[in-house]
Parts: structure tokens; C-alpha cells; sequence
């Protein structure tokens, strides 16, 4: 658990980035 906390936590950030632009393209079309 610790484990996915403490690596990369910049790539968590971009995962959550990703979603909200998926979830803005889906809302425009």
C-alpha cells in the first residue's frame, strides 16, 4: 500500500490528468 503511495508519485498525478481529459472528450462528444 505504502508502496504505490511512494513510488512516482509525479505518474499518479499524470493518471489522474489523463482521466479528466478522457472524461472531457467523452463530455464533448
Amino acid at each position: 500500500m505504502y508502496k504505490k503511495f511512494g513510488v512516482l508519485p509525479e505518474m499518479e498525478y499524470e493518471m489522474e490528468e489523463i482521466r479528466a481529459v478522457e472524461k472531457y472528450v467523452k463530455e464533448q462528444e
